[in-house]
């Protein structure tokens, strides 16, 4: 043994053997370190986090290695239910000997595996010790660790104190909070559950996750009369108590408010009522509550109404009838003001809300306040049929229905009673008075009766027995020659029926109209304003009554005509004569597209349009020529006269090509798009020939070149020799025959023709 040695160093030793004859050789070195095994290490400090299931232990390495490095620990847990009981290593919980434990210091393991592996019962102390181990053995134990965490379960108790109210459809339960211990499973209680038991099997209301909430309400149940049962369980982390606390209640409340309605019977206000809901319990009585305006409180008149009283009588009617003068008189009602009841019912449980007040439906009444109004009339040449507006306010009618009404008129004589015409009408908002004389002014008032009396007169209202103007002569449609308006003449009727003309209406007949007739189409003609009313007469361009009216090409256009004076409109007069159709552009090009040319000029010729639906139901005004040569049409020229039928282009070339034309037709509307077409090849007669005069010997040689053949192959030439017997140019075949030498092979353009043919 060497002792004073450095903790943690290494120190390397041979031994040799010795006899006494020397020392033998010395042994292969050996290394060995000064140190020892770990020293004790602090106590394992156990702990648990809030809400959590997890419970923690951490330790450190021990303040003495005493030489070499911690290999591994040994976390020693505390094991109630071992033989003996005492502290033993778990590796299954926790395996402090490998990564991640060994590095990390500290194993969090779940409740339940602790109470289930070690045998702990709620509310022990969760105990633990720790080992460090070095290459020379472990440490002493560390002292146990102090009591900071118990063993946990679900809670053993149920909430005390459950109790519960009732209404009619509501249920309320209300129980005392749990002081964390065994009766909580030694874990805080995180809320609750409850269930109804009604049925005799549980079924879960609601889980309430606050341990604060220590009251719930459970709603929309019936029927009321019925027991409702429910339990109630804590719950904490680890899950719910097996344990139950058990209520039973009646449902029953109040009654319902009663529902009551106010009408009227004759002269009586009607109070009637509904049994409300009695919400479990016998309704034994009804307050009537009046509104009393005598200081808009509402309360009980058992004079008038005594609601237990109808509820006791025999048979119970459930309403009462109540003079309306007590309205106006006991409760100081204004007339108009609305008559308005509120109600309670009683049970056993007391007495109920009020209801709300009743329905504005009855008022306060008496006779009419206000004088018709809207005084209007119709008439013929002999009656008035005189109308006016329906009183329909409130206050108007004194609040209560009208009966009818009474019609008084002067007979025409104004400033004189004695022959007024008196009428009482009891249905409706009118009358009829017939045998008039035609154009007398008659002035009439009226006033409104009720069950109450007669109410004020209207203002008078005065009118004249006429009638609508009588018909029109059919309207004159026109159209000048070479314009596009379309002119609509008319003329006052014959019969005025004794009232000015104030306008007139020019109707069009429209044939796309669903279905087709005649309207009035004002942004066209508007008759019933100047400059058209006093002129009788409108005109319109072409266009716009086709765009308007949906005429197609050929339709005679037609219209008819409404005379206005202050009773209406006339019949409409008899439909106009056919006299003027719907126009258009041509739909044709003009026929019989010709042409003619020379070397550079082409002559075309077509037919002339007669008037119809070619020319668009107008008279064409000249056509227009356009050049397609070139396969785009380019305008050539425009001619504005019916009558020309032929035109030339001139200045053309080269001859020889051909050149396309086409032709169109035009009318005071416009141009045809269609075309007729024609395509010609340039040619004329060639050029003169130019002749020369030589001589070979005894004859004369006429040579000549070919001149321009002008788009045509020259087939012949004719030598005219100045014949000097009549001093005229003529052709001596048989001297020189042009077009025999023109034919022949080669073609010499020469003829040689002796010098005796000449003399």
């Amino acid at each position: 043994t060497f002792t004073g040695l450095t903790t943690g160093t290494t120190y390397t030793f041979t031994v040799k053997a010795v006899n006494i004859f020397g020392n033998g050789p010395a042994s292969s070195s050996f290394s060995y370190i000064s140190a020892d095994k770990p020293g004790q290490m602090d106590p394992v400090v156990i702990s648990q986090a809030t809400g959590s299931s997890l419970v923690k232990f951490d330790w450190a390495q021990p303040s003495a290695t005493n030489g070499l490095s911690i290999t591994s620990y040994k976390l020693l847990f505390y094991k109630p239910n071992a033989s003996p009981a005492g502290y033993v290593e778990v590796t299954s919980l926790c395996n402090a000997e490998v990564d991640p434990a060994f590095s990390a210091t500290e194993c969090s393991i779940e409740m339940a595996s602790l109470l289930s592996t070690l045998g702990y019962s709620a509310g022990d102390y969760i105990k633990a010790t720790a080992v460090a181990v070095n290459a020379r053995g472990e440490s002493t134990a560390s002292n146990p660790s102090t009591d900071s965490v118990r063993a946990q379960v679900i809670p053993a108790s149920a909430p005390g104190n459950l109790a519960a109210t009732s209404t009619k459809n509501t249920v309320t339960l209300t129980w005392s909070s749990m002081t964390t211990g065994s009766a909580t499973g030694y874990s805080a209680i995180t809320g609750y559950k409850i269930y109804d038991k009604t049925s005799g099997t549980e079924s879960l209301t609601t889980t309430i996750n606050s341990a604060g909430t220590l009251t719930y309400t459970v709603s929309g149940l019936s029927p009321a009369g019925n027991s409702f049962t429910y339990t109630l369980s804590a719950v904490n982390i680890y899950g719910e108590s097996t344990a139950r606390s058990t209520v039973t209640i009646v449902l029953a409340g109040v009654p319902d408010a009663p529902t009551a309605t106010v009408s009227q019977s004759g002269t009586n206000v009607v109070v009637s009522w509904t049994a409300p809901t009695n919400n479990g319990a016998t309704i034994t009585g009804y307050a009537v509550l009046l509104l009393d305006m005598t200081d808009s409180q509402y309360r009980e008149h058992a004079s008038l109404c005594n609601g237990t009283a109808v509820l006791q009588s025999t048979p119970a009617s459930l309403q009462c009838s109540i003079p309306m003068s007590a309205f106006t008189s006991t409760l100081a009602y204004s007339a108009g003001t609305n008559i308005k009841v509120e109600m309670t019912a009683t049970n056993s449980k007391g007495t109920g809300s009020v209801s709300s007040p009743s329905a504005d439906s009855i008022v306060a009444q008496k006779a009419p306040q206000a004088a018709p109004t809207g005084l209007s009339a119709t008439s013929t040449t002999t009656t008035i049929a005189l109308s006016w507006s329906a009183l329909t306010a409130s206050s108007d009618i004194g609040y209560s229905a009208l009966t009818g009404y009474i019609v008084v008129h002067d007979n025409g004589t104004p400033g004189t009673t004695s022959d007024d015409v008196t009428q009482s009408v009891t249905s409706g908002l009118t009358h009829t008075f017939t045998g008039l004389t035609t154009g007398t002014t008659y002035t009439f008032t009226v006033k409104a009766v009720n069950i109450f009396g007669n109410g004020p007169a209207s203002s008078s209202f005065s009118y004249i027995s006429a009638d609508k103007p009588g018909q029109m002569d059919p309207v004159v449609i026109s159209q000048a020659t070479g314009s596009s308006l379309v002119k609509f003449d008319w003329a006052q009727p014959s019969a005025t029926n004794g009232l000015s003309i104030t306008s007139y209406k020019l109707l069009f007949y429209k044939p796309n109209a669903s279905p087709a007739g005649y309207v009035e189409v004002t942004s066209l003609c508007n008759a019933e304003v100047d400059p058209a009313f006093s002129a009788t007469e409108c005109s319109i361009e072409m266009a716009s009554l086709l765009s308007t009216l949906g005429y197609s090409a050929g339709d005679y256009i037609k219209a008819t005509a409404v005379a206005v004076n202050a009773r209406g409109e006339s019949t409409a007069s008899n439909p106009s004569t056919d006299s003027v159709r719907a126009q258009v552009i041509p739909a044709s090009a003009p026929g019989n597209l010709a042409a003619t040319s020379t070397k550079n000029t082409v002559t075309l010729t077509w037919s002339s349009m007669t008037t119809g639906s070619a020319t668009g139901y107008s008279a064409i005004t000249g056509y227009k020529i356009y050049d397609k040569t070139s396969g785009t049409e380019s305008l050539t020229t425009t001619i504005n006269s019916a009558g020309t039928l032929t035109y030339t282009v001139s200045g053309l070339s080269p001859a020889g090509n051909s050149f396309t034309y086409t032709l169109s037709a035009v009318n005071i509307y416009g141009e045809s798009t269609a075309r007729s077409t024609v395509t010609i090849v340039l040619a004329g007669v060639p050029d003169a020939p130019t002749a020369t005069v030589s001589q070979s010997g005894t004859n004369v040689v006429v040579s000549w070149t070919a001149p321009t053949n002008n788009g045509a192959t020259i087939t012949g030439y004719a030598v005219l020799l100045l014949d000097m017997t009549d001093s005229q140019y003529r052709e001596h075949a048989s001297l020189c025959n042009g077009t025999a030498v023109l034919q022949s092979t080669p073609a010499s353009l020469q003829c040689s023709i002796p010098m005796s043919a000449f003399t």
